[in-house]
């Protein structure tokens, strides 16, 4: 198993990056899991996901 973990602020993609890398391994026939997590602030707030 690997783990991969994205993180920047809100509006830089790493959430949608997170959902299309875990959309590549369920496509590859893989368990993958999509963990995002929300900031308080919903714009330039903290944003970070995991992928395993």
């Amino acid at each position: 198993m690997k783990e991969m973990v994205f993180a920047g602020f809100g509006g830089q993609g790493v959430l949608t990056c997170g959902l299309i890398m875990s959309d590549i391994a369920v496509s590859k026939g893989m368990n993958a899991t999509w963990s995002p997590s929300y900031g308080s602030a919903m714009r330039g707030g903290t944003a970070n996901c995991t992928v395993k």
